[in-house]
């Protein structure tokens, strides 16, 4: 069939809608008009037109219609429902914690349909099961440039920012997906649990901060060495007090259990100041005391001790 004589057809069919009283007098007036314009295009002359021959067009084209339905509502009819099947396999392996045929599941969805944001978010969280906190993040970002209101795919990105030491970012994802559903508990949890690590890694670095400068002398001014000149500066203290200080009493301590002791009364400036103390020669010289190699060592081992018990005691 020539395109004039489908033409000619559709004309026909639009003068015969024209005639009937199911349109408006608006719409005939716009039905006129396309016959007319139909008319002018393909330079149809009103003897040409055969009545009746937009009926025959009609049924000719529902018979087709009847004979060959349209492949690709078929078609994607079809792939939804495969990937439907697909992902709720991939949801059966997460439960038996096959976590590597659960990505192989979910990823053979997406390809049956990518435009699902719930095959990308089941993905991620997969994802992350499996340690690959990066795919899971990627997905998770795809979820939600599909559906910016789908939950879940913040609550995979905020699951593997925080799995990756963002705890910053991850905070964030949860707080967006608790604005979308303030119910969910486990956003409530993964929030909770981001801003604990936010405040233990501030806690970790003001104490390695207090290291740093207990090492660059802030302890006293000599590397980490107690400030003997400031503990004795008023005169011979009070032997009970010292005996009730737990930092001296764990440094006399270590003293002996380590040998430190008898190897620092081998040295003879040591030796000489606890005979002339013993015998009543007066204060030792705390100046000599505090550049001894051996006590700045000592005490340099006692104050990384403290430093480093308390940085595992803040550590989480």
């Amino acid at each position: 069939m020539s395109s004039k004589k489908v033409a000619t057809a559709v004309i026909d069919f639009l003068n015969q809608a024209t005639a009937t009283s199911a349109v408006s007098d608006e719409e005939k007036e716009s039905l006129e008009v396309a016959a007319q314009c139909i008319k002018d295009s393909f330079k149809v002359e009103p003897n040409e037109i055969t009545p009746g021959s937009g009926k025959r067009l009609v049924d000719a084209y529902e018979a087709y219609e009847q004979q060959h339905p349209v492949e690709a509502s078929s078609t994607a009819s079809n792939n939804t429902d495969e990937a439907e099947k697909l992902k709720a396999q991939g949801n059966e392996a997460i439960a038996k914690k096959e976590y590597q045929s659960a990505v192989d599941l979910y990823t053979k969805a997406i390809e049956l349909d990518p435009t699902s944001p719930v095959y990308y978010s089941n993905r991620a969280a997969a994802y992350s099961q499996l340690g690959q906190y990066e795919s899971a993040v990627e997905d998770a970002l795809t979820s939600l440039s599909i559906d910016p209101k789908h939950s879940r795919a913040y609550g995979r990105l905020g699951r593997a920012k925080l799995s990756l030491g963002d705890a910053g970012a991850a905070a964030d994802a949860y707080e967006k997906g608790l604005e979308l559903d303030p119910s969910n508990d486990v956003l409530k949890r993964g929030l909770e649990a981001a801003k604990s690590q936010m405040n233990s890694s501030s806690d970790v670095d003001a104490q390695a901060s207090t290291t740093e400068q207990s090492r660059d002398g802030g302890a006293g001014g000599t590397g980490g060495m107690p400030d003997l000149g400031s503990m004795f500066s008023g005169g011979m203290p009070d032997l009970g007090s010292l005996m009730n200080n737990p930092a001296i009493m764990n440094m006399a301590q270590n003293m002996m259990q380590s040998g430190a002791l008898n190897n620092m009364m081998n040295d003879p400036n040591i030796a000489n100041m606890a005979r002339n103390f013993g015998s009543g020669g007066g204060m030792p010289d705390l100046s000599a005391l505090a550049s001894n190699p051996q006590l700045q060592n000592l005490a340099r081992g006692f104050m990384n001790n403290q430093n480093n018990g308390n940085s595992e005691n803040n550590s989480q």
